[in-house]
């Protein structure tokens, strides 16, 4: 197959573990936020963005985690889906970190 490379094979995750809030505070800084943004690819990562942030506040907004589409039922992103969703798409089905989430569907191809 042509297709298949290193980066078929390797999943690259780049995340910050600090961020700043998206708007400005009082006196026109930002403050610590536990919003972030992790992007992943490669492996069976699925191209495209899971989840979103509102219009107001730029707050995360709940998603379903098995398509990635905005659901006021779903849940916000965590860490800990990203990291279940790692350790799931690497054959590891059991919680053994002990996470707590299930992992993220919408991000890999089956």
């Amino acid at each position: 197959d042509t297709d298949d490379n290193w980066l078929t094979h390797t999943t690259v995750v780049c995340f910050s573990e600090f961020s700043r809030t998206s708007m400005l505070n009082a006196q026109g800084g930002r403050d610590h936020s536990l919003t972030n943004a992790t992007l992943m690819v490669g492996g069976r990562t699925r191209p495209g963005v899971v989840g979103a942030s509102s219009n107001v506040g730029m707050e995360p907004q709940a998603i379903d985690i098995a398509t990635g589409e905005l659901d006021s039922g779903g849940e916000v992103i965590l860490p800990e889906h990203i990291l279940r969703g790692l350790m799931v798409n690497a054959g590891i089905e059991e919680d053994i970190a002990d996470l707590r989430v299930d992992g993220l569907p919408a991000a890999f191809q089956t």
